[in-house]
Order: C-alpha cells, then structure tokens, then sequence
C-alpha cells in the first residue's frame, strides 16, 4: 500500500512528465507541432464516441440502442470496421451501446448482425455494402472530420 506521501510524490512525477511532454511538442519557434496521423486519429476517435453517446443518449433515454435495457457505455460498430473500412469513423455505423451488448456481438457475430438487421433494417444494410469499400484517410481527411464533429458537438 501507498502512504499518502508517495502518493502525492507519485502525483507530483505524474504532472512534471506531462509539463516536460507539452514543452517537447513545442519545436524551436514556440509553435506546437501537427499532430501525427496516429494521434489525429485518437483525438477523432475520441470526438465520434462522445458525439454518438450523446446523440444517442438524447434519442433512446440513456439506454443501449442494440438491448434498450442497460445504459449507455461506449461507442458501438454496428457492422465491425478494419482500420481502412469506409464505415470506421460513419455516423449512421455507431450507435451507443452498453458493453455486454459490444461483447456479445464480439463472440456471437452472426446471431447479432440478424439482430441488427432486424432492429435498424436499411440502415444495417447500407453499412454492410459501404463496409466492402477501402479507403485510405489522410491526416487532411481525419482534421476535417474532426473539426465537422467538433461543431456537431458545439451545436448540441
């Protein structure tokens, strides 16, 4: 166990790093560098699942749109995307959902993608087609994504 002087002393190494890491991210004319494609593509990420949960929260009461019993937890594929699908970063592909429901579609895929096309019907359809379909994002493409899902965010 940690006595509470270690763990403030571990607090205090916390918060020093993360200083030291933003002063790094300044290069030598004191502007923050571009984020890399990596990075855009988590802060993205980020930003899609807070938007979908939120919409999603208003639209169903809080309540997983795949079960409609348990509350909300994550961001949900409803058909699953590689990194380079179409429907990775696709508004009408994520829905929120409670996390028994996105393990179970992990073990039980068939059973569950019959239960999408029975509860969102077209909609499940459509994303199963556009799902066949590779795109190559670049950095460009993931900071206008972000920055539509930004003023979505700001707009609710």
């Amino acid at each position: 166990n940690l006595s509470k002087s270690d763990f403030t002393a571990i607090r205090k190494k916390v918060a020093a790093r993360k200083l030291k890491r933003k002063a790094k991210a300044k290069n030598l004319w004191g502007k923050t560098r571009a984020l890399s494609t990596s990075e855009m593509k988590k802060k993205l990420w980020k930003a899609v699942s807070l938007y979908v949960r939120l919409r999603d929260k208003k639209a169903n009461g809080g309540l997983c749109m795949i079960c409609k019993i348990k509350p909300i937890e994550i961001c949900y594929h409803l058909v699953p995307s590689n990194d380079g699908s179409a429907t990775r970063y696709d508004l009408e592909n994520l829905v929120a959902a409670c996390s028994p429901c996105n393990m179970g579609e992990r073990f039980h895929r068939f059973l569950y993608a019959q239960k999408h096309e029975r509860i969102f019907g077209e909609r499940y359809l459509r994303m199963v087609e556009k799902s066949k379909t590779v795109i190559q994002y670049k950095r460009h493409d993931y900071e206008a994504m972000y920055r539509e899902i930004k003023s979505r965010l700001e707009a609710m």
